[in-house]
This record gives C-alpha cells, sequence and structure tokens, in this order.
C-alpha cells in the first residue's frame, strides 16, 4: 500500500462514519505506526503514518465529541432540590435510569401511558422505606395534556426508588391507570350526564368520535350490555376511560 492510499485511509468520506469505525482506523493506524520495520524501511512512509494517525484522530475526537442523544429528562438544583423533568415522554425507560445514575440516584423511572387527569401522576411506587419523592404537581393533572412531568428529589436522598409515572397515551393507546371520564380533560369533561338516561351519553359519545362499552351489574356481578340492550330506562352512575376513544360507561336499570 502506497503513502497517499495510507493518508487517504484516514479520511472518512463525510462526518456520519460512526465512532466505532474510527476508533478501529485510529487502532489499525496506530498498530502500523508501532511497527519498527515501517519506519525502516522508509522514513518518509514513516511521517505519513503519523500524520494519518493525527488526522484520525482528530476526526475521530469530532465525532465522539458530537452532543449525545436526549436523555429524555432534565435534572436541575431547583429551589434546594433536585427537579428531574420528563422531556420525551416516549423515550426508553433505560435512558431514563441511566441519566438519575449519572447523577448519582439510585432511581429506576418507568413511564406508562394514562388517561389525562392522570399525567405526571404516580402510578406505582417500590421504595426501601427511605424515599421522600413528589411528583412536579399536587394531586390530578388539571391542565392535560401539559401537566410536567418528573419528580422532586431531596439533595440529601440516598434511597432507592423504582416508581412509574404517567405519561399522555398515543391514539388508540389503552391507558394502565386512569382517571374519572368526567375529570378535567377527559372523554366527559364538564357534561352532566351522571344520573341521566344513558341515551344522552350516547348521543354525546357519537358526537365526540367516542365507542361506548357498555355495563352493569346482575346478581352483584359484572355485565357487559349491547348496544341495544341499552334501552331508556338506563341511568349513567359512572364512567371510565379506556383509551381516547374507548369509555367504559356503567349503568343501572331502574325500569
Amino acid at each position: 500500500m502506497n503513502d497517499w492510499n495510507c493518508l487517504s485511509r484516514s479520511l472518512p468520506p463525510d462526518r456520519e462514519l460512526s465512532p466505532e469505525s474510527q476508533r478501529r482506523m485510529r487502532q489499525e493506524l496506530l498498530s502500523e505506526i508501532a511497527d519498527g520495520a515501517a519506519q525502516r524501511r522508509s522514513p518518509k512512509r514513516f511521517i505519513m503514518l503519523v500524520a494519518a494517525a493525527a488526522v484520525a484522530l482528530a476526526l475521530s475526537t469530532l465525532v465522539l465529541d458530537e452532543p449525545p442523544a436526549a436523555a429524555g429528562v432534565e435534572i436541575a438544583r431547583v429551589n434546594g432540590s433536585l427537579t428531574a423533568t420528563v422531556t420525551d415522554p416516549f423515550v426508553d425507560w433505560a435512558r431514563l435510569s441511566a441519566t438519575f445514575e449519572k447523577h448519582g440516584l439510585d432511581i429506576s423511572l418507568r413511564l406508562v401511558p394514562v388517561s389525562p387527569s392522570r399525567i405526571g401522576t404516580i402510578v406505582t411506587i417500590v421504595d426501601d422505606g427511605t424515599s421522600s419523592l413528589f411528583t412536579l404537581i399536587d394531586g390530578p393533572c388539571l391542565d392535560a395534556p401539559d401537566c410536567p412531568i418528573g419528580l422532586r428529589i431531596p439533595l440529601d436522598y440516598r434511597g432507592s426508588t423504582s416508581v412509574t409515572l404517567g405519561r399522555p397515551a398515543r391514539d388508540g393507546e389503552a391507558y394502565v391507570s386512569t382517571g374519572n371520564a368526567f375529570d378535567p380533560g377527559e372523554a366527559f369533561d364538564g357534561l352532566r350526564l351522571l344520573g341521566h338516561p344513558a341515551n344522552e351519553t350516547r348521543v354525546v359519545a357519537a358526537e365526540r368520535g367516542i365507542t361506548i362499552e357498555w355495563r352493569t351489574v346482575i346478581d352483584k356481578r359484572s355485565v357487559t350490555l349491547s348496544d341495544t340492550a341499552v334501552h331508556e330506562d338506563y341511568l349513567v352512575v359512572g364512567a371510565t376511560p379506556l383509551t381516547d376513544r374507548l369509555v367504559l360507561v356503567w349503568v343501572e336499570d331502574l325500569g
């Protein structure tokens, strides 16, 4: 291989060359430099190899120094505590946990789809008995879907916690945790349908593109009803959102 080929080998066609390829290229060049025979055969060749290695090192440094992919959560000190704010609600949980680990925190954070009023709230939490974590909101999300998702962490926190927070659901995604269908941001927010004939709910649901799953209790058992079985004597006694387009509506036959 001539000197020009050796040098050109260190110049990738563009900056898209992966860090692994850059490292491998650098190792090959350094290996040739370490070979004493290369210097004995041609001082000029030795100089070219050193130059090529310098270029490779510089380019690989440029690649490796590029900003890492967003971790999905930002941790900052705010008013005497640490605030961990989720910036990407759909990021992989392992990347979230890795960010906490980088800050010396033994916190495993997962995000699951929830109905709007549950966004940012705690779905589950398991700790070692020393946890003192709080969410960024107090109570239910009253500004869905814009409620912040994250945690407030004491500066002296030394515990171990696995926590699951609610995130917005994708279209059609089943909720892991739900609020009441009449809560702020939910399917029937602001509507007075409880205690009213089921047909009123049927009409509203059709207008909003919502499918209803009717349910009642017969002999202390939950029974699913077909839409045609729900007549004018049924009154609405409750409603739970299942997805953004599906609501479980509880009815009672007073006929």
